[in-house]
């Protein structure tokens, strides 16, 4: 395999050799949730992705967590850019990148974990890639509350619908915001 520059593709390249030869979790790991958290128990990094490639391709998509509010519940987060040229790269590139950036040991993902262009990429298509190139994956099965699978998508409706409490549930802590006061003009 030839040498593949993957520092544009990280945000801060200068952290990623204490982090390599490890178990490495990737996803979006939006709202960081029992299930990710499960996850992330098992990793020595998570590689994440700013802007997040939903809220990328739909620009309406709304995150439960910042990426400074990522790395308060796991401080080992590397993040990549996600870009028109990320989003278009084929899944073994994807993880030619990931090889050269983190020489993972393992790779850990969800269950219902996909990537690369127009996410042709699945759970299946990663193992045989990451397989061939000595790395281990392993899939983590569905975390479920209850009857509920644990999913951001099902925590951003609740927080829609006002169901706070379901949400903390799913979120394993309670949900906050994180924003900037603007003092305004103090009449009211």
């Amino acid at each position: 395999m030839e040498s593949i520059d993957f520092k544009p593709w990280f945000l801060h390249p200068e952290t990623l050799p204490a982090l390599q030869g490890g178990v490495v979790a990737i996803g979006a790991f939006d709202g960081c949730h029992v299930g990710h958290q499960q996850l992330l128990l098992r990793a020595d990094a998570a590689i994440s992705f700013i802007p997040s490639p939903k809220s990328f391709f739909d620009v309406e998509e709304k995150v439960l967590t910042l990426p400074d509010e990522k790395l308060v519940r796991f401080p080992h987060f590397v993040f990549m850019r996600f870009d028109e040229q990320l989003a278009g790269m084929s899944p073994d590139i994807f993880i030619d990148v990931i090889k050269a950036a983190l020489n993972p040991k393992k790779i850990l993902v969800g269950w219902d974990f996909h990537f690369g262009k127009k996410l042709s990429g699945n759970v299946n298509d990663l193992t045989s890639i990451a397989t061939k190139l000595g790395i281990e994956v392993e899939v983590i099965p569905p975390f479920k509350r209850g009857r509920i699978i644990v999913k951001s998508r099902n925590i951003r409706e609740y927080l829609k619908t006002g169901q706070i409490e379901k949400a903390n549930e799913l979120l394993g802590y309670d949900y906050f915001i994180c924003s900037r006061v603007v003092h305004g003009k103090a009449l009211g």
